[in-house]
């Protein structure tokens, strides 16, 4: 079960900010795109989109390639958002469905979609604080 960024980025030592930090700044293998893909049960249509990539480099990165520093501090911030969802829905699938469904507090969009900026994941991290805290949204 994974509980931290560390279990998915396993090979760097999390423990603070700053070392989120440092692996954004040094990137992470390619490898962990598909890590990343299997935890939030994204689709590689859907992490691309997310990511500043194309489906097509998604797909033919060798897993040793290093990630920029830009895709890379989007991996951990999508990962982060998901770990703080999984937790407060208490079931990755129904919080799976509820990125995956038009909200009227995310200007009637699908979560999923605001992913590709950080404003965007920062919103629907909003709205899940919303959530957590008993406001409808």
């Amino acid at each position: 079960m994974i509980a931290s960024v560390n279990d998915i980025f396993s090979d760097h030592q999390v423990s603070s900010a700053s070392d989120l930090i440092a692996i954004s700044r040094r990137g992470v293998q390619a490898r962990r795109l598909s890590d990343v893909m299997e935890f939030t049960g994204m689709s590689n249509k859907e992490l691309a989109a997310a990511l500043p990539i194309s489906e097509r480099q998604l797909i033919r990165y060798a897993k040793d390639h290093l990630l920029k520093p830009e895709v890379t501090e989007r991996l951990i911030s999508i990962t982060e958002l998901y770990l703080f969802g999984y937790d407060l829905f208490q079931d990755h699938l129904s919080f799976q469905r509820w990125m995956r469904t038009s909200n009227i507090a995310a200007g009637d969009v699908v979560p999923i979609t605001l992913l590709d900026t950080n404003h965007g994941i920062q919103m629907v991290r909003n709205i899940l604080g919303r959530i957590q805290h008993g406001v409808h949204s």
